[in-house]
């Protein structure tokens, strides 16, 4: 099974009442880098209603953007705050917060009980965040285990490129937490090695004091919010 294409960066460039657009990189398979102009729509639906004597029902609507009445099958969209129905779909995991289901939904992970009318839970989790694309498995792994394999592709605000694992925080975020540093060759050293000097005659020279070890460096976590 080929496995899906994930953008490396997502940029919204309208936000109507209806629908949104957005701006994708994309890099195929055999490298070429693609730029898609995606319209992003909460979603519809569309019945085919049938008569006893097998005539199929038609609405006739007028439609600015063809600039005339038409005859359509009757159809319907998914409101602005209106629950949207995850029944077809496999659950990621357990919500950190609540405990409900997470499901994938637009450009997000979220709680199911984030995306009604009334939200009951506000957990929300970017497919991509600071252009580091998030898969799926990824945000299985965060959900049942606590933390995601290490990830290489993130970008700091400030154009810098870094690495770190995506964790659950206590209070049921998604938070980084960052390897620690290597210090290069040398480093340790020219900064613990205290300046030398040459003893006046007759002077005994005062012993050294002992320096303590330093604790083995530790990862730190940082929450993110919700992306």
């Amino acid at each position: 099974m080929t496995r899906p294409i994930v953008p490396s960066r997502i940029r919204k460039v309208f936000d109507g009442r209806v629908f949104s657009v957005t701006v994708e990189s994309i890099t195929l398979p055999h490298g070429d880098h693609l730029e898609a102009e995606i319209i992003r729509h909460p979603g519809s639906v569309v019945l085919v209603p049938v008569t006893d004597r097998g005539e199929i029902v038609l609405v006739r609507q007028y439609r600015p953007a063809i600039g005339r009445w038409a005859w359509e099958l009757p159809a319907g969209s998914l409101k602005r705050g209106e629950a949207p129905d995850f029944s077809g779909q496999q659950s990621l995991g357990a919500c950190p917060k609540c405990g409900s289901r997470v499901f994938e939904h637009g450009v997000a992970y979220v709680c199911e009980k984030s995306a009604g009318a009334v939200p009951g839970c506000d957990f929300r989790s970017g497919k991509i965040i600071l252009q580091q694309p998030i898969e799926r498995a990824q945000m299985e792994k965060l959900l049942a285990t606590g933390r995601t394999d290490l990830l290489t592709r993130f970008i700091s605000r400030k154009g810098r490129p870094f690495k770190a694992y995506l964790v659950k925080t206590p209070g049921g975020k998604v938070g980084f937490e960052f390897m620690a540093r290597t210090p290069k060759p040398g480093t340790a050293e020219r900064r613990s090695a205290p300046a030398v000097r040459r003893p006046s005659a007759g002077v005994t020279p005062a012993p050294k004091p002992k320096q303590r070890a330093k604790p083995p460096a530790k990862r730190t976590r940082r929450a993110l919010g919700n992306f």
